[in-house]
């Protein structure tokens, strides 16, 4: 039953359903991208490091002065 004071909202509900999904997806993928970003400069960073380390070791590796 439907009292004269009711409205009906279905359709902007549904508008605002779909306005809220799309912008889910979107964060999802900036959070994706984010991680996937954060995640290769650690991988970046630890193997620039250990490059550093395995160039100098091979910079002194015949200099007896600096063993």
């Amino acid at each position: 039953m439907t009292l004269p004071f009711e409205n009906n909202t279905n359709a902007i509900v549904n508008k605002l359903a779909r306005r809220n999904m799309q912008s889910e997806k979107r964060r999802n993928l900036m959070v994706i991208v984010a991680v996937a970003l954060s995640a290769f400069l650690i991988c970046f960073s630890g193997t620039m490091g250990t490059s550093m380390l395995q160039i100098q070791k091979n910079q002194i590796k015949d200099t007896y002065e600096a063993t």
